[in-house]
């Protein structure tokens, strides 16, 4: 009831305030709004002027918590090419790792924020969240003001091909946005016509209202500022929602025609990392996240998807109980798919079944995890001919287990029957996995 009432509230606030600057002029809204030119450091005016190509600059916004993706989106879209790319941080020490490390970075007045630094990232929906969000808007109101047709895109893209020569094809357009429910504030080209103009100025003013998010905000704009606008095709620019109807792996990746996707339709960092990594997008190794050699991982080669979620909570118990770092086990798709296997999103679409997996004692590893360039090849060897420990009482013995799963090609695992007396299989497993000492324990099936 008392979130229905805050925004039925935002809604009378934001109504209001747009029928009163109906009356007066929108030119006005720049002495009512809650940043001025002096809010930036210089850092990003010269960076404007130094930076932009044909009067067109690509601006990305992130802070200190946000930096693994966006290391990550500056990595596998190879955007070290794009010579007018800006990076606008919303914290000092965002800004000081950036510029220690020679990326193309600005800083935004931290004092005009009273954002302090965080070492996480802001979970999606929150206060602190969309109050970074609308900082978004004051930005790209300020790029749009100095005369730049300004470039946008959010750190959970991938960008495959540079779309502003497609950009530049249309014209006639003030503003071009990937197709979301509505324009979609993650990915977008305004360019600095008048219309142009009065819609960031509005739109960073609505923004600044209190509950306002970025993408609310702007498409509110639209309804009052007649700005020519383009949803860009989603067969070219894709949310998550549209790519992953095509795409589970990277082996499923054939004749991309996309000039991006959109990681988005997904909660949590860690289901948007998910994803990256089993499409092969998630190129860096954070904190030895693949590169460790002490690790010690647990493997499943079966589980049945019509019992998903309850064998998946089994896993979890047996990954702490045997204090190893879980590998998601690989999953058939539905009859009907258009693959072999999914990955665990699909079976719950927003929340990739993160209420059980955030049980585990250490972050869990995709299911391709092994084919990751970064992982030692000893651990890639221990996996593809370790023995797959079967628990089952109707194992059969001896043979080679030969798994379909393509990240489980050339595997030459002898299956180990070991059956299982007790009540629970995931009793047998703990007890016999506590006596293996090898890297990488694999089990055939939890049920």
């Amino acid at each position: 009831m008392r979130d229905l009432l805050l925004k039925l509230l935002l809604s009378f606030i934001v109504v209001l305030s747009l029928h009163v600057m109906r009356v007066v002029q929108l030119s006005s809204i720049s002495q009512q709004h809650r940043y001025s030119v002096n809010s930036v450091y210089n850092s990003l005016h010269r960076m404007l002027s130094w930076r932009s190509k044909n009067n067109t600059v690509f601006i990305m916004i992130t802070d200190y918590g946000y930096l693994s993706h966006f290391y990550n989106c500056y990595s596998a879209g190879r955007l070290s090419q794009y010579d007018n790319l800006i990076v606008a941080c919303l914290d000092v020490d965002c800004y000081n790792k950036l510029n220690e490390e020679h990326y193309p970075v600005a800083l935004w007045e931290p004092s005009a924020m009273t954002i302090q630094s965080s070492h996480s990232a802001s979970a999606q929906g929150s206060f602190s969240f969309k109050r970074k969000l609308k900082w978004k808007l004051v930005i790209l109101d300020y790029a749009v003001q100095q005369g730049y047709q300004t470039f946008y895109m959010d750190s959970d893209i991938v960008l495959f091909k540079d779309p502003i020569p497609y950009f530049n094809s249309l014209p006639q357009y003030d503003l071009l946005a990937q197709r979301d429910t509505n324009v979609c504030t993650g990915f977008m080209f305004i360019r600095p016509t008048p219309n142009g103009k009065r819609l960031m100025k509005l739109a960073a003013y609505l923004g600044s209202l209190p509950y306002a998010d970025d993408q609310e905000s702007l498409n509110l704009a639209l309804r009052y500022v007649h700005a020519r606008t383009l949803l860009l095709p989603e067969s070219l620019f894709p949310s998550g929602c549209i790519f992953f109807q095509h795409y589970q792996y990277s082996w499923d990746m054939h004749n991309n025609s996309f000039y991006m996707f959109h990681n988005n339709y997904v909660r949590e960092s860690s289901n948007k990392q998910l994803r990256l990594k089993e499409m092969g997008f998630f190129v860096h190794d954070i904190h030895g996240a693949y590169s460790d050699p002490a690790a010690r991982y647990l493997t499943f080669e079966l589980v049945h998807e019509e019992n998903l979620a309850a064998e998946l909570a089994a896993i979890v118990r047996v990954a702490n109980r045997l204090d190893r770092t879980l590998v998601l086990p690989p999953l058939r798709c539905p009859a009907g798919a258009r693959w072999a296997y999914c990955n665990l999103c699909f079976f719950e679409v927003y929340s990739c079944l993160s209420s059980v997996t955030r049980k585990l004692k250490h972050p869990y590893k995709e299911s391709s995890f092994f084919t990751h360039a970064f992982v030692p090849p000893a651990m890639v060897r221990e996996d593809a001919s370790n023995p797959i420990y079967d628990f089952s009482r109707n194992c059969s013995a001896g043979a080679t287990y030969a798994s379909r799963f393509p990240a489980h090609r050339n595997h030459t695992n002898e299956r180990v029957c070991v059956p299982c007396a007790k009540e629970r299989v995931e009793d047998c497993i703990v007890e016999r996995g506590r006596s293996i000492r090898s890297r990488v324990l694999k089990v055939f099936s939890v049920a």
